[in-house]
C-alpha cells in the first residue's frame, strides 16, 4: 500500500507540482482512504521526503556514481551536471519530481547542495575553478541546475541545451573558453531510465 501511495504521489507531483497538491490529491490518485494514507505517512512533508528517498535519490546517486569514475574534478562536475539534465529529458516524471520537491523536501535540498561541493573544492584546489565564496558557487550551480531542469521539462530543450548550460557554468567558475567548450561535449556514460519505488 505504501508503494501504491508513493507511485500515485510521484505522478501527481510530476503533473501538478507541490504547491497546489493536497493529501486529498494523493488519496484520490492512489485510491485509498485518508486513514490508510496516515497509516503510512504522518504528513504531506513526510510523503515528500520519502518520495525523494525512494524514487528520486537512486537515479541521482546513479548519476553521481557514473560521474565518480572520472578522475578530473572539473570533468566530473561537467559530466554530472549534464547527466542530471539529460536524465530529466529522458524521464520527465523524475525531472518534475526533482524540480517540484526541490522547493519542499529538506533531504533533496541537502543532496542538491552536496552534489557540487566536493568537485567545486577539489577543482579549486587543483587550480581549475576560481571563485571566492563556496556558498555562492554552490548556489550558482544549484540555482542554474533548477532553472535548467525547468527549461528541459517545460520547453523540451534538447541535449545541446544541457551542453550549453554546462559550458556557461564552467565559464562562470573560471574555466577558459576552449576547455569549457571541450568539457561540455565529452561523451557521457549511458543512463538507465524509469521511475518508481
Amino acid at each position: 500500500m505504501r508503494t501504491r501511495i508513493l507511485q500515485a504521489a510521484a505522478q501527481v507531483i510530476a503533473h501538478s507540482g507541490t504547491e497546489r497538491t493536497t493529501i486529498d490529491d494523493f488519496i484520490v490518485a492512489a485510491g485509498v482512504a485518508r486513514g490508510t494514507f496516515y497509516n503510512h505517512f504522518e504528513s504531506r512533508q513526510a510523503l515528500f521526503d520519502e518520495l525523494w528517498r525512494s524514487v528520486g535519490r537512486d537515479p541521482f546517486r546513479g548519476i553521481a556514481a557514473a560521474a565518480g569514475l572520472i578522475a578530473c574534478p572539473v570533468e566530473r562536475f561537467a559530466t554530472m551536471s549534464r547527466l542530471v539534465l539529460m536524465r530529466a529529458g529522458m524521464d520527465a516524471t523524475w525531472g518534475w519530481l526533482v524540480l517540484a520537491l526541490s522547493a519542499t523536501a529538506a533531504t533533496l535540498n541537502d543532496d542538491l547542495r552536496a552534489y557540487p561541493k566536493p568537485d567545486l573544492r577539489e577543482a579549486k584546489l587543483a587550480g581549475g575553478f576560481r571563485y571566492d565564496d563556496e556558498a555562492a558557487a554552490t548556489d550558482l550551480v544549484v540555482g542554474t541546475m533548477r532553472s535548467g531542469l525547468r527549461a528541459m521539462l517545460e520547453d523540451g530543450r534538447d541535449a545541446t541545451y544541457a551542453d550549453g548550460l554546462c559550458r556557461m557554468m564552467l565559464l562562470a567558475l573560471g574555466i577558459g573558453e576552449q576547455e569549457a567548450s571541450r568539457l561540455s561535449v565529452v561523451p557521457l556514460p549511458e543512463l538507465r531510465t524509469g521511475v518508481g519505488p
